[in-house]
């Protein structure tokens, strides 16, 4: 009777033990250990601690969590590769053809960016100037993967029909199933 009104209400420790035990990927016996149960029964109490509905309740919510965060949409996709697909490289250049800081940077420009290259010139220990290279990522790629998303690059559908118009019926021809066992 005594470990079921354990169960019934999270102690501290117990919360300890849930987060330290989604931390570090599932290790049970490490989770114990960082909750301040004792290292020498660590294994067994972590398996105790597990079976608690409350503790495996508070892991189950803290990973419901991870995946809500974590979900990407075919939206969001679409979006970043918008940006990548209809950059324009003007956008990360001052009126002046000077890089902008990174700062200053629009977020649809930063997100074509693959990389910018940072050159420092030296006349003997003299700073002479600066070579910068900027590198988008792939445009074309980049509208490819978003005519692929939204399937532009399907076949299109053509109807059959004679030198009148009519529609001429289509034969459907069945081809033998080879993965059936007999």
């Amino acid at each position: 009777m005594a470990k079921a009104a354990k169960t019934e209400d999270t102690t501290e420790r117990q919360k300890l033990f849930a987060y330290a035990y989604f931390n570090n990927g599932g290790n049970a016996a490490q989770a114990a250990i960082e909750a301040g149960y004792s290292e020498r029964s660590a294994a067994s109490t972590a398996s105790e601690i597990l079976k608690y509905p409350n503790v495996a309740a508070l892991i189950a919510e803290l990973n419901d969590k991870l995946k809500e965060r974590a979900i990407v949409t075919k939206e969001q996709i679409a979006a970043e590769l918008a940006k990548i697909g209809f950059s324009d490289i003007r956008q990360v250049f001052d009126a002046d053809g000077n890089l902008l800081p990174i700062h200053e940077i629009p977020d649809t420009a930063a997100a074509a960016l693959a990389g910018v290259d940072v050159d420092e010139l030296y006349a003997g220990k003299d700073n002479i100037g600066q070579t910068k290279k900027v590198k988008m990522w792939d445009k074309l790629k980049a509208l490819a993967q978003l005519t692929e998303l939204y399937g532009y690059n399907m076949p299109t559908k053509v109807a059959a029909t004679d030198k009148d118009g009519n529609d001429v019926p289509v034969q459907i021809i069945k081809l033998p199933d080879n993965n059936r066992s007999e």
